[in-house]
C-alpha cells in the first residue's frame, strides 16, 4: 500500500487494482477471517469477546476512512 497505508483515515488515493477492485477493505477482511479462525479453532467466551470487540473497533475504522472519502468524487464513483 505504500503512501496510502495510514494510521489517521484520510484521503490517500483510490486503489482498484488487486483485492481492491473486488473488496473495498482487504486487509479488514483478512483480520476479520483471522479473528474468526482463531476462534472457530480454539472456542471461549474470552475469545468471542475480543472477537466482538475487534469487529466494532474495525466497523469505526471502515465508517471514519468512509466519511474522510465520501466527497471524493473518484471513490463515488468506486
Amino acid at each position: 500500500l505504500g503512501r496510502r497505508f495510514a494510521i489517521v483515515a484520510g484521503n490517500h488515493g483510490i486503489k482498484r487494482s488487486g483485492l481492491h477492485g473486488v473488496v473495498r477493505h482487504p486487509i479488514y477482511l483478512g483480520c476479520l477471517l483471522t479473528y474468526f479462525g482463531y476462534v472457530g479453532i480454539h472456542p471461549s467466551a474470552g475469545n468471542i469477546a475480543i472477537v466482538l470487540v475487534e469487529v466494532v473497533l474495525l466497523h469505526l475504522r471502515m465508517a471514519a476512512e468512509e466519511r474522510a472519502l465520501v466527497n471524493d468524487p473518484e471513490y463515488r464513483e468506486y
